[in-house]
């Protein structure tokens, strides 16, 4: 039997194998390089990270916390960031070994070898490679860190009835509450936990552990309800995304039962079965909703068994139930995600580990040891495979077109990676298939036309590149910015590479009609100063005089074209009065 310090440094080695490829990827085209951006682009302080408004729809300043470690100890280098992620991951995998040995008795934590067993099942399971390999999906890592050490302490305290632990269980939890809100769906969990009872329980004992548990449920309860004030009062609202998914859940109860009916059962298949893999899941098929009814009655049965094994069972549905929320396509960009299940699929792999060991007891330890290890092996390799995949955005976004055709929002993005490679005929081809692709909301998305525009443009195709701006124009009634820079920027290179006098105002005239549509829609500098020098070239000297006047107003102090456009108004006006 090897000592336990050997079990963890083998888990150490087996997770890093398996994810070391993930050190040497980028940041992510998707939320990674928006995050650094900002983060690069802005002082970040104490008071901007506990500071929700800062924050979108979401409250999370000890997750950000950690973003602005890595930007003063190592300026968001991806590498140390993606070796940030693995090491909490591995955390993730010790705070799970050390929650299977808490489950087992006193006298067989130290003779079994399950506790290594479901921590490599863990460390090792392909649904959490989304959580690991994304930088953006740290969130997941840092809240279940203090979830699963919250786990760990009430259960030590169910053991010795020492209130320090409990007190230490309770900060756990508020730390993972300031990480992601998964961890509310926590608290009835916890009360579950501390009323499992177990052979060998006196009457009293038990008693005693309830009455501590609703005491600390009590000071939670109280911790959630500052928690909302909190958020609500620097974020000034309930959030919008929220306020949209209550509306659509109560419009349509009946409708709403079944989409969430279908999402349970599909997350547990994939609990079972993750593969495939894919990183953006827009449907699901409608049948999972025949397969949750048993799976539901499977769960109350668990519950009514009391044990700490079925309370661990039931914590890990509980923690499943926020992704629920999702599904209705209201909040996330994503409806379903591997991600979700990544805190989940700790508490289920313990209760399963466990329901599994007492049910085989019969069968030698050999033949369960190698049965492990074939699982595990197989897993290894699907989780290596998908940190390789990580590495870099094409292949990770050619993975996931395959995997979800119907995803415009892949598409586009597949298309503008091929873009940059230079790959133009591949990329108009994605931006094509994007053009008939439905997308989320019943709304004319105009990226596709505009990127095949682009392309077209850089493939020297410009009269069709212009038609289908024109197409967007008609459509949004010159309401797309996107639409009018990409005309202005086409028509611009047009001007520049024509030699002829009366096309070349031709041109000009398209411009002037696309800027001045432009600042219709924003008040821009440079767009004013683009407008004083096509008019200047046209001859329309108070007009360029009265836009470079307006560019000098609207540039901030600190910008150079600031003094250039007062000087250009202050020499087309001496050239008028002379």
């Amino acid at each position: 039997m090897l000592q336990k310090r050997y079990q963890l440094l083998m888990l150490s080695f087996v997770v890093l194998l398996a994810y070391y490829p993930a050190i040497f990827g980028g940041l992510s085209i998707v939320d990674d390089q928006r995050m650094v951006e900002q983060y690069m682009s802005t002082d970040v302080t104490v008071g901007s990270l506990f500071h929700a408004s800062s924050q979108g729809p979401y409250y999370r300043p000890v997750a950000l916390v950690t973003f602005g470690l890595d930007k003063l100890v190592a300026n968001m280098d991806a590498g140390f960031m993606h070796t940030e992620n693995i090491l909490f991951h591995l955390i993730n995998a010790v705070l799970v070994f050390f929650l299977m040995r808490q489950v087992l008795s006193e006298r067989e934590r130290d003779r079994s070898y399950l506790p290594l067993i479901a921590a490599l099942l863990f460390g090792l399971h392909p649904i959490c490679t989304e959580s690991v390999d994304w930088i953006s999906g740290r969130t997941d890592l840092v809240a279940s860190l203090f979830i699963l050490a919250c786990t760990v302490y009430l259960l030590k305290f169910r053991e010795r009835l020492e209130k320090k632990y409990l007190l230490v269980a309770a900060v756990m939890l508020v730390l993972g509450s300031l990480t992601k809100e998964i961890a509310f769906a926590f608290l009835p969990g916890a009360l579950l936990l501390m009323s499992a009872v177990q052979p060998g329980d006196s009457a009293e004992t038990g008693t005693l552990r309830l009455k501590y548990v609703k005491g600390t449920i009590a000071v939670l309860v109280v911790v959630v309800v500052l928690f909302v004030i909190a958020r609500l009062y620097h974020a000034g609202a309930i959030p919008y995304q929220l306020r949209i998914t209550y509306l659509t859940i109560f419009n349509n109860p009946a409708h709403a039962f079944f989409v969430v009916l279908r999402a349970f059962a599909f997350y547990v298949k994939k609990l079972i079965v993750p593969y495939p893999l894919n990183f953006f899941i827009m449907e699901i098929d409608p049948l999972y909703q025949l397969v949750a009814v048993p799976l539901m009655l499977l769960c109350i049965y668990i519950a009514a068994r009391r044990t700490v094994l079925s309370a661990l069972f039931i914590i890990g549905v509980f923690l499943m139930a926020p992704a629920f929320l999702i599904v209705f396509k209201t909040i996330a960009w994503a409806p379903y995600a591997e991600r979700f299940l990544y805190l989940s699929s700790a508490f289920f792999i313990v209760s399963a580990a466990g329901f599994v060991n007492a049910l085989i007891k019969t069968v030698p330890r050999r033949t369960r040891i190698a049965a492990a290890l074939v699982v595990l092996l197989i897993m290894g390799i699907m989780t290596f495979h998908r940190a390789v995949i990580w590495q870099q955005d094409r292949t990770l976004i050619a993975d996931t077109v395959a995997k979800s055709p119907n995803s415009l929002d892949m598409r586009v993005m597949y298309g503008l990676l091929l873009t940059q490679y230079r790959e133009l005929d591949k990329a108009a081809e994605q931006f094509v298939i994007a053009q008939t692709t439905p997308p989320l909301t019943p709304v004319y998305d105009a990226r596709p036309d505009i990127y095949l525009a682009f392309v077209r443009h850089q493939q020297g195709r410009n009269v069709e590149a212009l038609t289908l701006l024109d197409q967007v124009h008609a459509r949004t009634g010159e309401g797309s910015i996107d639409a009018l820079n990409m005309s202005i920027f086409i028509l611009s290179s047009q001007v520049h590479e024509s030699r002829n006098g009366n096309e070349k105002d031709l041109l000009r005239r398209k411009l002037i009609h696309y800027n001045e549509q432009s600042l219709r829609l924003v008040r821009d500098g440079q767009t004013m100063y683009r407008l004083g020098v096509l008019y200047a070239e046209m001859g329309a000297r108070e007009k360029a005089i009265d836009y470079f006047k307006h560019a000098g107003e609207v540039f901030a102090d600190d910008d150079p074209y600031k003094g250039i456009a007062k000087r250009k108004a202050d020499k087309l006006l001496r050239s008028k009065l002379s």
